[in-house]
C-alpha cells in the first residue's frame, strides 16, 4: 500500500511503534533522495495529515513533529522549505485548539531559530519561513491566542503568553491590539511586557 494508506491503517489499529518505525525509515533515507522525491515525501504526509480523523491528528503531530523540523533546519532547496515550513506551521494551528502550547512552542520556536540563521546570512529561504508565519497562523488561531492570554487559568494564561512571545514580529499587531481594545488590567499589562521583549 501507499505510505499515506499504510500508516492511516497503522494508527486504526493502534500501532503506534510501526507508525513510529516506518517513520523513521522514511526519514532516514530523506536526505539521499532526490528533490522530487523529497517533495513527493511531505506531500504523502501531508495527504496522511488530511486524511486522519481529528482525534488521530494529535498523535500525528507528536510522531512527525520533530523528523520534520530536521528537515527543515537542514533542507537546501527553497521549493521544499517552503511546503515543509508551512505545514509545520499548520501542526502549530491544530495543536493550540488541543491546548498543547508545549509542542507548539517547541515547533515555532525551531521554525524562529532557523529564520534567525538564514535572515543573518542574507539567505532568500528566510523569507519563505517569515511569509509561512506570517500567513499560517491565520485569524481563528490568533483568537483562541488571545482568549487564553485573557483567561483567569494562570496556567493557560502563561502558555498562551510564552507562545506569542516566541512568535516574535509576527505577534506585534496582536497585542498592539490587546492593548487598545482590551479592558482588563492585567491582560493589558501581560501584552505590553510580551510586546517590549519581542
Amino acid at each position: 500500500a501507499e505510505f499515506p494508506q499504510r500508516i492511516e491503517q497503522m494508527f486504526l489499529n493502534g500501532d503506534r511503534s510501526g507508525i513510529e518505525q516506518t517513520t523513521g525509515e522514511l526519514f532516514a533515507k530523506f536526505p539521499e533522495c532526490r528533490a522530487s522525491d523529497r517533495l513527493k515525501a511531505i506531500d504523502a504526509c501531508r495527504q496522511l495529515f488530511d486524511n486522519l480523523d481529528l482525534a488521530f491528528q494529535k498523535q500525528f503531530i507528536r510522531i512527525f513533529a520533530d523528523p520534520f523540523l530536521s528537515v527543515m533546519t537542514q533542507e537546501e532547496e527553497s521549493k521544499i522549505v517552503a511546503p515543509t515550513t508551512t505545514f509545520l506551521v499548520r501542526l502549530v494551528t491544530r495543536l493550540i485548539p488541543f491546548g498543547d502550547y508545549s509542542l507548539a512552542s517547541r515547533i515555532i520556536a525551531n521554525l524562529q531559530k532557523r529564520y534567525r540563521s538564514l535572515k543573518e546570512d542574507k539567505d532568500e529561504r528566510a523569507l519563505i519561513l517569515s511569509h509561512s508565519l506570517e500567513r499560517g497562523l491565520g485569524p481563528q488561531t490568533q483568537n483562541i491566542l488571545i482568549e487564553d492570554v485573557k483567561s483567569d487559568d494562570a496556567a493557560r494564561q502563561h502558555q498562551a503568553a510564552q507562545l506569542l512571545g516566541s512568535l516574535g514580529t509576527v505577534a506585534m499587531p496582536w497585542l498592539i491590539d490587546v492593548i487598545k481594545k482590551e479592558d482588563n488590567y492585567r491582560t493589558r499589562h501581560t501584552a505590553a511586557t510580551l510586546l517590549r521583549n519581542l
